[in-house]
């Protein structure tokens, strides 16, 4: 899967000059370069009418697959390990999690007094309204707060679709079937310039890229009224 990066507040810097850090960050683009076009395909398709309109519960699964399966990252991450927010069941407390986070002991020579490193993963495939609390997430999770934490980290990554993956142009639609209400990497860019000073967390931000080999056509076929996506193979 191709993708590109930006960095908030140095965050790539930060972590590629840090030993521990950069061990995370290469699990992490180890888990997103391993992830083929025809996988996806295959994944999607094998779910029949559930499939839905486009690819990104398929990227959801296949990234959280690799990431818990292969390099044992905790999911659903609780930040604050305080009651009530540690109860998922209690209004809103649900929305204290990170999709994914990781704490590792601190491997640099010589050590540093921080004991740990660690870094939090938010997928995210939601509407653009949510973006601006996926991008605050990080920042909880990194930050001092007087509430115990569960996990205490150091650099946030978001990984967000690119605008060409999109149901943007209803004439010529060559993306993956995602909703046009979705935010995207181009926006998040455009969040971070206003909100610098509330994300106080050193940040990388991933915008994945249209697949090469397919895109989705959302035009021919629906389900209990929804639409659902085929996969149209580009020809070489």
């Amino acid at each position: 899967m191709e993708y590109e990066t930006f960095s908030h507040k140095h965050g790539l810097i930060i972590t590629e000059n840090n030993v521990t850090l950069n061990e995370q960050w290469l699990e992490i683009r180890e888990t997103l370069d391993g992830i083929t076009d025809e996988e996806i395909i295959s994944r999607f398709e094998s779910r029949g009418e559930n499939r839905g309109k486009g690819i990104q519960n398929t990227l959801n699964n296949l990234i959280k697959e690799k990431l818990v399966e292969h390099y044992n990252w905790d999911k659903e991450s609780k930040i604050f390990n305080e009651i009530p927010y540690i109860n998922s069941n209690e209004a809103g407390m649900k929305y204290f999690r990170l999709d994914f986070a990781k704490n590792k002991d601190c491997i640099c020579k010589p050590k540093c007094d921080r004991g740990k490193h660690g870094m939090s993963i938010e997928v995210s495939f939601n509407h653009r309204e949510a973006l601006a609390w996926n991008l605050l997430k990080p920042s909880i999770a990194s930050g001092l707060n007087h509430v115990k934490k569960a996990f205490q980290t150091d650099i946030g990554v978001l990984i967000t679709p690119k605008d060409e993956m999109l149901d943007l142009d209803r004439n010529n639609y060559q993306g993956s079937g995602l909703d046009g209400a979705i935010g995207t990497f181009e926006l998040v860019k455009k969040y971070l310039k206003v909100l610098q000073i509330q994300l106080s967390c050193p940040m990388i931000i991933i915008g994945i890229h249209q697949p090469k080999s397919f895109y989705i056509d959302t035009s021919q076929e629906t389900h209990n009224g929804g639409k659902l996506g085929t996969v149209v193979k580009r020809s070489c």
